[in-house]
């Protein structure tokens, strides 16, 4: 099992750099389509656009951002041995009645050896509600019982 979590991280960790390539692509290209524009007439024609510009530019630097935490936190766990599962932490692989998390980082369903897994943050609702859970807890997530069956 430990195995299989380590290729879940490791393909997590690789979508991550690939989405993070994507951005900042995006955003040199911004950063060029800012500086090589030129004055118009339409001066407010002109700043307006800019203005445009700029607010993507922001949105597309903390999109950066979050993914470059996101590859930090996915790298941590790949070099730390877990020495406790007996509870749902950050890291832990969790089998429950309603599928099996890993959680780690918000990434979404990851298919491996023809099995899905669902890759959530630890601050998200289910990752919430798993954290601190043992082996056999029943809890009650948005109206289902939620099973722990197995952590690892």
């Amino acid at each position: 099992m430990q195995k299989r979590k380590i290729e879940l991280l490791a393909s997590c960790k690789t979508h991550l750099i690939g989405k993070l390539t994507t951005l900042e692509a995006t955003l040199a290209d911004l950063k060029e389509s800012l500086f090589s524009e030129t004055k118009s007439t339409a001066g407010d024609k002109h700043e307006t656009g800019r203005a445009m510009v700029q607010l993507e530019m922001e949105k597309t630097g903390h999109k950066v951002l979050e993914v470059q935490t996101d590859i930090q936190t996915i790298h941590k766990l790949l070099n730390t041995t877990q020495k406790d599962t007996q509870r749902v932490r950050l890291g832990t692989l969790v089998d429950t009645n309603l599928g099996t998390y890993l959680i780690a980082v918000s990434h979404g369903i990851l298919k491996y050896e023809g099995t899905s897994y669902f890759v959530v943050s630890a601050i998200s609702p289910v990752g919430k509600a798993l954290l601190g859970a043992n082996e056999g807890d029943e809890l009650s997530f948005m109206g289902k019982q939620l099973v722990v069956k197995n952590i690892w």
